[in-house]
């Protein structure tokens, strides 16, 4: 009778074994816990994390022995928690059936490093540090750097590989020119590009595709710049030339945008003058070259039109002030 007795707790005792590890198998991958645990002995996080995912954790207490876990606080499934608290002790976790086993990690001239966080300050959106439109951003201070020729917008886009600078405006017959330079960005024309102000367009749109000399009354020479701006009033100039950005839109090339100087605390003021004329320039030509000066003939090897030199006096004032 006492046999039969213990026949039957045995059998009840391996159906209940055989329930719990039913129930166990998923908790083992999939249940979630709440640990908070302190910064204790590896051992002993283990043990804790084992109770409360209800799952079996094997290990060899020697490879554990005299090492430190982690403080660690919040919700993670099993496995996550496991994982946390082993970074940096050079052990690995190994899933097994309804538990997990851990073992040394397996590396070959590998170096275990802790786990390493990164924090950041946000900023707000910065043309320079859009990787994707990559445009050319000029600070004030670079651009005081720079030498500004002219003193222009253009004469500070001469590093851009993409701006390209028209082969006449540098040529002889422009001599004494102290207009900005005709730039193309990416190939277009130099009228299809967009200048901007503060937000508001400066482009000229009155013929901006005749520059030259403006010979009769029914054609007037033009610009695509409907104004020249001084180098010294700019605080920063950023050149789109290629994924502009959706605020610019009305042409077909490139966009330089340009943003104004603030008040900076000193009221100051500048005056600039500048000037040139026909009279300090001298036309060189090789006396070996047949060349005659009676007739204005473009086809001579040197190209000057001796019989029109050009005869002018051009000033350029600049009075700045801010206050």
């Amino acid at each position: 009778m006492k046999m039969n007795n213990k026949k039957e707790t045995l059998k009840r005792s391996l159906l209940a074994l055989l329930i719990s590890t039913t129930i166990a198998v998923p908790c083992a991958y999939a249940s979630t816990i709440s640990v908070a645990l302190p910064e204790q002995s590896l051992a002993d996080s283990l043990s804790t994390i084992a109770k409360q995912g209800q799952v079996q954790i094997l290990f060899d207490a020697n490879s554990v022995k005299n090492l430190r876990a982690p403080a660690l606080s919040g919700q993670f499934d099993t496995q996550t928690a496991l994982q946390k608290v082993l970074i940096g002790s050079g052990l690995d976790i190994i899933p097994q059936g309804s538990g997990f086993i851990i073992r040394p990690l397996v590396t070959t001239n590998a170096i275990i490093i802790p786990e390493v966080k990164v924090t950041g300050v946000g900023s707000t959106y910065h043309p320079a540090t859009d990787v994707v439109s990559a445009p050319q951003y000029l600070t004030s201070e670079e651009i005081k750097q720079r030498n500004t020729g002219d003193g222009n917008i253009t004469d500070l886009l001469k590093s851009n590989p993409a701006v390209q600078f028209s082969n006449n405006d540098s040529t002889s017959m422009n001599q004494g020119e102290i207009k900005p330079s005709r730039i193309s960005i990416h190939g277009s024309s130099s009228y299809q590009n967009s200048y901007k102000l503060d937000g508001v367009s400066f482009n000229n749109d009155f013929d901006p595709a005749n520059s030259g000399n403006g010979e009769t009354n029914t054609r007037v020479t033009s610009d695509e710049q409907g104004m020249y701006l001084d180098s010294r009033l700019i605080d920063s100039v950023t050149v789109y030339d290629n994924n502009i950005p959706v605020e610019f839109g009305g042409f077909t090339g490139g966009t330089v945008d340009v943003q104004s100087r603030r008040w900076s605390g000193e009221t100051h003021a500048n005056a600039y003058y500048r000037t040139t004329r026909s009279s300090w320039n001298n036309i060189f030509t090789d006396p070996k070259l047949n060349f005659d000066t009676a007739n204005n003939d473009f086809s001579n090897p040197v190209h000057i039109p001796a019989g029109s030199e050009q005869r002018f006096r051009k000033h350029l004032n600049t009075y700045s002030g801010i206050i």
